[in-house]
C-alpha cells in the first residue's frame, strides 16, 4: 500500500510566513514599548533625585542664612538677602556652617545666589563674601526643565522683593530677615511644585570675612 505525502502549498508557505512576520513584529513592538518604558521610569528618577537634591540646597542655605551683608563688585551694598524676580538672581544670601575640613584660615560663611536661565536653574558661590568687580561665581547647574519660577518672603506680610520698601516706597529696610520663604516652581513632568523653608531669626554677623570655597 502505497502511502503519498504532500508538502506544503505556496500559498499555506506564504500565509505561514505572513503569520510569523507579524508575530514577530507584534514582538519587536512590545520590546520597544518595554525599553522605552524603562528608559523613561529611569529619567523620571533621575530628574525626581535632582528635584529633591535642588531643595536640599535650598533648605540648607535658607536654614543656615545670616544676617551679615555684602559689598557686590561693583562696591555697593548688598543686604543679607536680596531677592528679586526680574533681576539676574532670583535671590541670594549670606549662609554660615561652610565647612572647613581642612582647618584653613578663612570664615565659615558663604554668599550663594539662585539663577534661572533657559529653564535651568543654577546654584552658585562666591570664593569671598566682599566681591571684587572681576570675580565671577562658582556655578553648578541643580535642575533643567524649570518653566516658571515665583518666590515670596514672610515678613509683616508676604512679599516677593527682600528687602521689602518702606512706607516712602524708595528706601529698603535690609536690617532683617524674613521668618520663611516660599519657592513655587512649574516642572517639566512634574507640573507645579511648591516648597516652604522656614528662616531661622536672631542669627547676625557684622565682622568682615574672607569667605572660602
Amino acid at each position: 500500500m502505497k502511502t503519498h505525502q504532500q508538502g506544503m502549498t505556496l500559498i499555506e508557505l506564504l500565509i505561514a510566513m505572513a503569520i510569523f512576520a507579524v508575530v514577530i513584529t507584534l514582538a519587536m513592538n512590545s520590546l520597544n514599548n518595554v525599553l522605552n518604558t524603562k528608559a523613561h521610569t529611569e529619567e523620571q528618577a533621575d530628574r525626581l533625585t535632582a528635584l529633591q537634591q535642588t531643595f536640599v540646597f535650598m533648605q540648607r542655605d535658607f536654614e543656615q542664612v545670616i544676617n551679615r551683608s555684602v559689598r557686590d563688585g561693583f562696591g555697593d551694598h548688598q543686604a543679607a538677602l536680596v531677592a528679586d524676580q526680574f533681576g539676574k538672581y532670583r535671590f541670594q544670601l549670606t549662609r554660615t556652617g561652610l565647612l572647613n575640613p581642612a582647618g584653613l584660615p578663612r570664615s565659615n560663611l558663604q554668599r550663594v545666589a539662585y539663577r534661572l536661565d533657559e529653564k535651568k536653574l543654577y546654584r552658585m558661590y562666591w570664593l569671598a563674601l566682599d566681591q571684587g568687580g572681576e570675580e565671577e561665581p562658582v556655578e553648578r547647574m541643580l535642575f533643567d526643565g524649570v518653566e516658571s519660577m515665583q518666590v515670596r518672603y514672610l515678613g509683616d506680610d508676604w512679599t516677593e522683593a527682600w528687602p521689602p520698601l518702606t512706607l516712602g516706597g524708595n528706601t529698603p529696610t535690609g536690617s532683617e530677615l524674613p521668618k520663611a520663604a516660599e519657592v513655587v516652581m512649574e516642572l517639566q513632568g512634574f507640573g507645579k511644585v511648591r516648597r516652604l523653608f522656614r528662616i531661622p531669626p536672631g542669627k547676625v554677623d557684622a565682622a568682615p570675612a574672607q569667605g572660602g570655597n
